[in-house]
């Protein structure tokens, strides 16, 4: 077998570049990666998988699901413990409000023996015929008591239980208790009792 020589014209010769070619396929691998590079950089993933993608839905399967509902889970513990916060301190503001209702009745009793105590002092001071100087007083002294009775009663049905800040209710059932004792100081006083 003999082989005949080639001729020129067949062999493959690496064609000579010149030295600005050079330079540019130097490059082209550098720009190659850097085009990947940035290509890649694009594909930039988010954990939530609503914001697509497919990085993002491989992203997405690897555990942002899971993340977040475990974030979804920890807000709505949250909420519910804030919940039970304030139905206890509901109950509380109820319990208190609820005492001061029953202060509120205990001054509206009061004033009520109070008022009877007024008019049986007044029959019996009227029932005496005679009413020196001293009765007249005493007649005089009771009717401020009667009128402060009259104001202690209004000031107790302005009370509002239902709708009133408990800190208002508190300020007024004080008050009205502090008027009923002085109220009965006058009674007592009228009467010698």
């Amino acid at each position: 077998m003999n082989h005949p020589a080639q001729p020129a014209c067949a062999r493959a010769e690496r064609p000579r570049l010149s030295p600005p070619r050079r330079r540019r396929a130097a490059l082209l691998p550098a720009f190659a990666s850097l085009s990947l590079l940035v290509a890649l950089a694009g594909c930039a993933t988010s954990p939530d998988p609503r914001d697509g993608g497919f990085v993002s839905g491989v992203v997405g399967l690897s555990g942002g699901y899971q993340r977040r509902i475990d974030e979804r889970r920890e807000t709505l513990s949250a909420e519910q413990a804030a919940q039970r916060r304030l139905a206890v301190e509901r109950q509380e503001v109820e319990l208190e409000r609820d005492a001061v209702r029953a202060e509120l009745q205990r001054a509206e009793q009061k004033l009520a023996a109070q008022q009877r105590r007024i008019a049986a002092e007044r029959a019996r001071i009227l029932a005496l015929k005679q009413q020196s100087a001293a009765e007249r007083a005493r007649l005089a002294e009771l009717k401020r008591a009667e009128t402060r009775a009259g104001d202690a009663k209004r000031k107790l049905r302005a009370a509002d239980v239902a709708r009133d800040p408990l800190p208002s209710l508190q300020a007024k059932s004080r008050s009205i208790e502090q008027e009923l004792r002085e109220i009965d100081g006058m009674v007592t006083a009228v009467g010698g009792v």
